[in-house]
């Protein structure tokens, strides 16, 4: 079986520890416990001094609503830009009536339609999920009614976006019932209780940081549901050769050997770093980071779904998860479980998924007549694949919670294989042709259907792709081995440069604090590494070893 995920928009301000052991409402304030979570808060009509204020004092998060007000209550979008440029990450949640969830199915629909607009109005990413209020002591005989408004959500946003923000009982049976992938728990109506799954906590009500009135919130999971500058990147965007955690970068790739090999940037020691994670693979790894453990996925000679993946307590691991691969995986984080994609001999969509309660790793089949590597975005809560057909058509799948499976085909004339991402409420893809020309494949609500267009020509392999605020930058290799850049400015169009020469591989580029960074192997199978850094305006080449 596939799975589908939702979420819900609540946007959050974290703030620091509180010291009180009882509020103003006379219970009992839950402390911060030592996990490492972000401390934020979570306001309504109040508004902080400035978001600059609430950074300087620690806090990397807020709560923020979206609702039907017109008075002030909701996130703007200034609001939104101002709290990202100091620092502040945002949480999206839905609250107009305290008991709205009553209400049963089509108020979640139509709760969920307004939430996602508005969302989208403030810049919230096409991926992240929005929390829904349920604020009240929910009985077990008002269930029924809570699971029907939260299945009108997932209609909507699909169940890997769709959260639930209320007491522990409440956000016990969601998360039982399979209604929610997102929970926030208040302090309140739990007696002292708190669901391990709950990715945010309530602690405290009632308190002022910097100017604003607001309730103390905490994170329990590393991915809470956050958008804005430190966000998780691998939600939304496929797992690539590369990935940023704090202080470092890293990046895969198998030698002309077959191993396995692995480079990093160590921003403390200020130094580059490198080791080997195993041996007898091909082609191109993917990797990406879920908590704290750094995964890697890659085809091995003989075909094998090859995982390694290092645990900060344990070391580097190793296991299988399956066979039959006849390309490069593709991979993606989603909701807590790890998904991958990859093409057999046979020219099938294979699929693996794996989570904290799949039972092992699961398997199933998507679709048929393709070839090459796949890639994948998240889009309202939906996987969606594409991937090159035999006959060089660009194919597309999605799951959709309420039918399946679902296909058709996008285009046609491709030579390489494509690389997918959301942008926006805009799915888009880009993949080279015969000619060696550069094309891109986009669809949304307002496209009157899926929609082509070049963006330059010379190049050849696998391009890649990753967002700079609201320009695209696709990167891909010359025919004469150059590092090739085109990129879409909204006032100019369509822009290209060159950023250097020699390589022999198809480039990686990943976005870290702003800064374009790709790698890349020269014909020495060296890794070469370029990146632009807007303070400065200039490309700066750097060579990460073999």
């Amino acid at each position: 079986m596939s799975r589908i995920y939702q979420a819900s928009i609540t946007i959050f301000l974290l703030a620091a520890a509180c010291t009180s052991s009882v509020d103003g409402n006379g219970l009992e304030i839950q402390p911060l416990d030592d996990s490492g979570g972000q401390s934020g808060l979570d306001y309504a009509w109040s508004r902080p001094s400035s978001p600059q204020a609430l950074a300087n004092a620690g806090y990397t998060f807020v709560a923020r609503y979206l609702s039907y007000d017109t008075t002030g209550k909701n996130l703007s979008a200034s609001e939104a830009q101002g709290l990202i440029a100091a620092g502040v990450d945002i949480v999206a949640n839905w609250e107009w009536a305290a008991d709205d969830a009553l209400d049963g199915y089509n108020t979640g629909v139509s709760d969920a339609q307004q939430a996602q607009a508005l969302a989208t109005q403030c810049g919230m990413p096409s991926d992240r999920p929005i929390y829904f209020s349920v604020d009240f002591d929910a009985s077990p005989d008002q269930q029924a009614a809570i699971n029907d408004y939260f299945d009108g959500v997932a209609s909507v946003l699909g169940v890997a976006r769709t959260g639930a923000y209320g007491g522990y009982y409440v956000i016990q049976r969601l998360f039982d019932a399979g209604k929610i992938q997102w929970g926030w728990q208040t302090y309140a109506w739990s007696g002292g209780q708190w669901d391990s799954r709950a990715q945010l906590r309530q602690i405290q009500n009632g308190v002022t940081i910097a100017g604003a009135d607001g309730d103390i919130d905490q994170s329990e999971a590393a991915d809470f549901g956050q958008w804005g500058a430190t966000a998780p990147t691998t939600t939304s965007a496929e797992a690539s050769q590369a990935f940023v955690s704090p202080d470092e970068q890293h990046y895969f790739f198998i030698d002309s050997t077959g191993t396995l090999q692995h480079s990093w940037w160590d921003g403390n020691a200020n130094a580059l770093q490198h080791d080997q994670w195993g041996n007898g693979v091909a082609g191109n790894p993917v990797s990406l980071l879920a908590g704290p453990d750094q995964h890697v996925f890659a085809r091995s000679t003989t075909g094998d779904l090859q995982h390694w993946f290092w645990d900060p307590n344990a070391g580097l691991q190793f296991n299988q998860w399956g066979s039959g691969l006849a390309d490069d995986p593709a991979a993606m984080l989603v909701g807590g479980f790890q998904d991958v994609w990859a093409t057999d001999a046979a020219g099938n969509l294979q699929h693996w998924f794996w989570g904290p309660n799949s039972n092992g790793v699961q398997h199933d089949t998507w679709g048929s007549g393709v070839t090459g590597r796949p890639s994948v975005l998240l889009y309202h809560g939906q996987q969606h694949v594409f991937a090159r057909g035999t006959g060089g058509t660009l194919e597309h799948y999605w799951w959709d919670p309420n039918a399946g499976i679902q296909h058709d085909t996008w285009g046609s004339g491709l030579a390489s294989d494509p690389v997918a991402e959301p942008i926006g409420d805009f799915q888009d893809v880009w993949a080279i042709d015969g000619s060696g020309n550069l094309q891109q494949f986009f669809w949304g609500p307002s496209t009157n259907g899926i929609q082509q267009m070049m963006w330059g020509s010379g190049v050849t392999g696998r391009p890649t792709v990753l967002l700079a605020g609201a320009q695209q930058h696709v990167f891909a290799r010359g025919t004469s081995g150059t590092l090739e850049h085109f990129y879409w400015d909204p006032n100019t169009g369509i822009t290209h440069d060159t950023w250097g020469s020699g390589i022999a591989a198809d480039p990686t580029a990943l976005l870290i604090n702003s800064q374009e960074h790709v790698w890349a192997e020269d014909s020495s199978g060296v890794t070469q590494h370029w990146y632009w850094d807007p303070s400065t305006n200039m490309i700066t080449h750097d060579n990460w070893g073999q």
